[in-house]
């Protein structure tokens, strides 16, 4: 419960909202009565923590109670973005095996690097698996 209080803080509640722009980058979106919302889980079905519509805390307690104690314990966990060569955060390249295991068997989803989002997506994405709930990983970076 804890867990969907902190994610619960994270969005402002609207009951009445317009239709927000997805800004899609992997996943398609669905259709449900003329709106649409992303498919994070990819199942093509209308999950309720997709529902941009729903209050936060009703989308976060819905997420919450789909994801396991490894998954949760893995979105507190903020990790640097292993590089080529064991260097960290500032590698000219970045260890996508490496990643690909701090994603997959421990859940990190939050790296610092100096990455900009949209090129850490278009580069790391291929690597990470297909996780249930559909969560991107996040960067953090000085610039």
């Amino acid at each position: 419960m804890a867990c969907a209080l902190t994610l619960g803080g994270c969005a402002h509640d609207g009951a009445r909202q317009a239709q927000p722009e997805l800004g899609l980058h992997v996943k398609e979106a669905i259709t449900v009565g003329g709106l649409q919302f992303r498919d994070a889980d990819g199942d093509g079905q209308l999950a309720p923590y997709e529902d941009w519509r729903l209050s936060s805390l009703e989308r976060a307690t819905d997420l919450a109670s789909r994801m396991s104690t490894v998954e949760k314990v893995g979105t507190l966990m903020h990790s640097t973005m292993p590089g080529r060569d064991g260097e960290l955060g500032r590698a000219e390249s970045y260890d996508l095996d490496a990643l690909g295991l701090l994603v997959g068997d421990k859940h990190v989803t939050s790296f610092i690097t100096r990455l900009t989002q949209a090129h850490m997506m278009r580069r790391c994405r291929p690597c990470w698996p297909s996780f249930s709930t559909g969560l991107p990983c996040s960067r953090k970076s000085s610039r």
